[in-house]
């Protein structure tokens, strides 16, 4: 067994199946503690990541082969959890690091943005949203087709039964606390509690500018290797700020902060790139940051790039979520006919829906949602799992 990576709680190991000889990736689950909120991430990457396995016409996603783990969580003083997993030799974050060598050009970027969106949009069509992609999640095999990994931070997606009630008080409220930092949308670095799945297409095109910024057309650029990253902040405030305060000023926003390395991309903002954000004083600190920058025209950041590839990179990095297009209307782009491969272009059958999740867990009697305790969590967590084993002798008798 050898460690090749970290996934969200957890390290992510390549091992050899003795009796088949395949090679896997293994997920092990570290620091299994009586956290509510652990177990809940645990039964969500368990619950999408054996839904997503079932259906036979996903090539957009890493499936599990796998799991080990005990009979039961309730009554285990020690708890582990081991994923198993198709295992790939590249992902995004290699190609990235190794783009001279491999003489990575903007003809292979466009293949590749185009079919990490059709991955991503497979992964929408099942009412997923990610929450956490960045170029390591993001597997590619030798036919420069992807898979997205690690769920743990993945959710359900609102449908439209679930937006009519939230409507009603009190709301289900999602966390801010997740997406790496340089890949994180506005929305969730300004703490909004509500927001969707845009926050994934953000993420792709941080990595589209990743991508450009790697090719040989930029090589003077990618000799730096920080240099590639658009949005390269050094804290995220308020969620990640300064550790230590500024001795002049007293501040515990760095000069290099997340959402001011945004702007200072980005330009200002106006009315309309702030119409999602409700409470004033979070429009009051953002127009505090502003530094009289005109908006970017992208053409101009990227000089050696079509003015096309431009225009996707614009859309992806709307300011505002709502100005963000869905993953099917930028998969209409002519931009991607030369690329285009309808096989790839396909929805997920079925919607994936996390019982934890579900909007019709809130009690109208109580006004409140239902609480799930930890030995709750617990059983429902080896629950899913007795669910996946099922499945795979299901599949075998078959």
């Amino acid at each position: 067994m050898e460690e090749v990576g970290n996934g969200s709680f957890g390290l992510i190991c390549r091992a050899k199946h003795r009796e088949t000889k395949r090679i896997v990736a293994i997920k092990r689950i570290l620091d299994i503690d009586d956290n509510p909120l652990v177990y809940k991430a645990l039964i969500r990457e368990v619950h999408i990541l054996r839904k997503l396995s079932s259906f036979s016409q996903n090539t957009f996603t890493s499936k599990i082969l796998d799991v080990i783990a005990p009979v039961s969580f309730v009554d285990c003083e020690e708890p582990y959890l081991f994923l198993v997993m198709e295992y790939f030799e590249n992902d995004l974050h290699k190609i990235i690091d190794d783009a001279k060598e491999i003489n990575l050009n903007q003809k292979t970027v466009l293949r590749l943005i185009y079919n990490v969106i059709c991955s991503a949009h497979f992964l929408h069509s099942a009412g997923v949203m990610h929450r956490d992609l960045k170029p390591s999640n993001i597997l590619v095999a030798s036919d420069l087709t992807v898979r997205i990994c690690d769920f743990g931070m993945s959710r359900s997606v609102l449908n439209q039964r679930d937006l009519k009630n939230a409507e009603k008080k009190p709301k289900r409220r999602l966390s801010a606390q997740i997406c790496t930092r340089w890949y994180r949308a506005p929305e969730l670095i300004l703490l909004q509690n509500y927001y969707n799945e845009k926050v994934d297409i953000w993420s792709i095109g941080c990595i589209l500018s990743e991508l450009l910024y790697s090719s040989v057309e930029y090589e003077s650029i990618n000799q730096m290797k920080g240099a590639r990253i658009l949005f390269k902040g050094d804290s995220c405030y308020p969620m990640s700020p300064m550790k230590k305060k500024d001795a002049k000023t007293g501040s515990a926003i760095s000069k290099n902060d997340q959402l001011q390395q945004i702007l200072r991309v980005l330009g200002d903002l106006d009315e309309k790139d702030l119409e999602f954000v409700k409470e004033p004083e979070v429009i009051s600190h953002c127009k505090s940051l502003q530094v009289g920058i005109c908006k970017i025209d992208f053409k101009s950041e990227f000089t050696k790039t079509s003015s096309k590839v431009c225009g996707l990179l614009q859309q992806m990095l709307e300011f505002n979520p709502k100005h963000r297009p869905t993953l099917k209307e930028l998969l209409a782009l002519p931009l991607f006919d030369k690329v285009r491969d309808p096989a790839q272009e396909v929805e997920c059958p079925e919607e994936i829906r996390v019982g934890i999740d579900r909007m019709r867990d809130f009690d109208y009697s109580k006004r409140s949602y239902k609480r799930f305790t930890l030995p709750d969590l617990k059983k429902i967590l080896s629950l899913e799992i007795d669910k996946f084993k099922i499945q795979v002798m299901e599949k075998q008798l078959k």
